[in-house]
């Protein structure tokens, strides 16, 4: 069962998110999700731009790594960190998390038998705030939420997949 936090009402979920120059983004991505996760950590690639300026700002836990792709790096903040919550959430620096996407998340993240280690998101892709919807690109489902220790991260090519150690993801 996944607990919230009493103080501010967020999820027992640590949110991972990899930066590079993202400071337009930054901004946006943080204030999404950080009453709805209880700690917030990005992954940066040496930024040149105030993407970390910004971030600092809202006290989330910092971390310095060379990129590679993104596959390494979630990899390397698996193994790195020590991590204190249940599930950890994938995002990247120019996504956001819906209201109606949090809300579902939190009432149905606590209904979820143990047989379930993952949640995967219907993500729709924007480009210049319309939605696409051919390509095959939006919208798709995407894991990004996973309980801690049940996934590893592989490289296709030049993609990454979240691989569940376990079947089952609703």
């Amino acid at each position: 069962m996944l607990k919230k936090n009493k103080e501010n009402n967020s999820l027992d979920i640590t949110a991972i998110i990899l930066t590079y120059n993202e400071e337009k983004h930054i901004k946006r991505c943080i204030l999404s999700i950080k009453k709805f996760t209880k700690k917030i950590i990005i992954i940066d690639s040496f930024s040149s731009d105030k993407t970390l300026e910004i971030a600092k700002k809202f006290k989330v836990k910092i971390y310095k790594h060379r990129f590679v792709n993104q596959a390494k790096q979630i990899n390397w903040a698996l193994r790195k960190i020590k991590f204190q919550t249940s599930w950890i959430l994938r995002i990247d620096a120019d996504e956001y998390l819906t209201n109606e996407l949090k809300k579902e998340v939190k009432t149905h993240i606590n209904t979820l038998n143990s047989n379930y280690d993952g949640i995967s998101f219907n993500r729709v892709i924007k480009f210049l705030n319309k939605e696409i919807h051919y390509g095959g690109t939006s919208p798709h489902k995407t894991l990004r939420i996973w309980k801690i220790k049940k996934v590893d991260v592989r490289m296709f090519g030049w993609m990454s997949k979240l691989l569940l150690r376990v079947k089952y993801f609703i």
